[in-house]
């Protein structure tokens, strides 16, 4: 209910807002003042109040229809809220209301997917040993086009329109990002690492802006030969099937997080040259992910070890 009321409220004062805009002033009308047109418009009262809202549409939309694509499309908004809401909450956020929403959304989320990652964290604490077990259990794929063929049609459309955003801005920090490496590679200098981290800090939040959460049956093994689908062979691979029946033993869902090929390399490439260094580490397992806040801890532990103060580098979170 709570959902609903909240949904009802935002699109009545929107549509208050328009049927405002649109109606003439009467002549004898005073002009409206700053402080009158503020109060009219909408305003967003709390840091997560647009992902909670992304969540409660989510959440009607499965319970009207039940299928693969409305409880991904759930997964993966409970996901996106959860994370800032329970495990890192905005420091302008007010404590008690964090905690009461965790609560709320915690036991919602229970609901339609118990062992999704980012709700084992919330409910169990980031540094919990089901929070840790549930991300060695993630998947990291690569978004290529035989993913796509087994995924969501509108995957394609979405990563299309995101590539078409940032191109000029991506093709441009990947030929810095390609330059710098190999400046780094040449000469390990403090001045090239620096360097390599401020490039790269600049260009993984554009070419890993995309990525895709998706859950799956746990693979089983069965008397009878059944057809694989093209998820199942996706999430063997390098590996033979069996070996993924046996990894998902005791859970009864395989979540996969989808990054595309371009943030798969560049990912790579730096931790290569740079293994553990956070802002590629947290790109590829999510923001709020326990590797990512272990590796952030442990990268500015060193840091503040290092003096001078000037010597230290950024740990390239500085977009998170």
């Amino acid at each position: 209910m709570r959902c609903l009321k909240s949904l009802a409220l935002f699109l009545c004062s929107l549509l208050s807002q328009s049927a405002i805009s649109e109606t003439p002033l009467p002549e004898t009308a005073a002009p409206e003042t700053p402080a009158a047109v503020a109060s009219a418009t909408p305003r967003i009262k709390r840091p997560t109040e647009l992902l909670e809202l992304e969540a409660d549409m989510a959440e009607i939309n499965f319970e009207k229809i039940k299928n693969s694509q409305t409880f991904n499309a759930l997964s993966r908004a409970y996901e996106k809220l959860l994370g800032p809401l329970c495990i890192a909450p905005p420091k302008s956020m007010q404590k008690e209301d964090a905690k009461r929403l965790c609560e709320e959304y915690i036991l919602r989320a229970a609901r339609f997917n118990p062992e999704l990652p980012a709700l084992i964290c919330a409910r169990d604490g980031n540094e919990s040993n089901s929070c840790k077990q549930a991300y060695r259990l993630l998947e990291i794929r690569i978004l290529d086009s035989e993913a796509i063929d087994a995924l969501d049609p509108a995957v394609e459309l979405d990563l299309k329109m995101q590539r078409s955003k940032d191109k000029v801005l991506r093709e441009s920090l990947s030929r810095q990002a390609e330059k710098a490496a190999k400046n780094y590679e040449s000469d390990r200098s403090a001045e090239n690492l620096k360097n390599l981290r401020d490039t790269f800090s600049k260009l993984l939040p554009v070419v890993c802006k995309f990525t895709y959460l998706h859950v799956m049956q746990a693979p089983r093994e069965s008397a009878t030969k059944i057809p694989l689908t093209a998820m199942d062979v996706i999430i063997s691979r390098p590996n033979p099937l069996g070996d993924a029946v046996k990894r998902y033993a005791d859970v009864n869902s395989v979540h996969v997080r989808f990054l595309t090929p371009e943030c798969f390399r560049q990912i790579e490439s730096v931790l290569k040259l740079d293994p553990n260094w956070p802002a590629a580490v947290c790109h590829r397992d999510g923001t709020y992910s326990p590797t990512c806040f272990e590796s952030s801890r442990t990268f500015r532990k060193k840091q503040e070890a290092l003096m001078p103060k000037e010597t230290r580098v950024s740990d390239g979170l500085e977009s998170f």
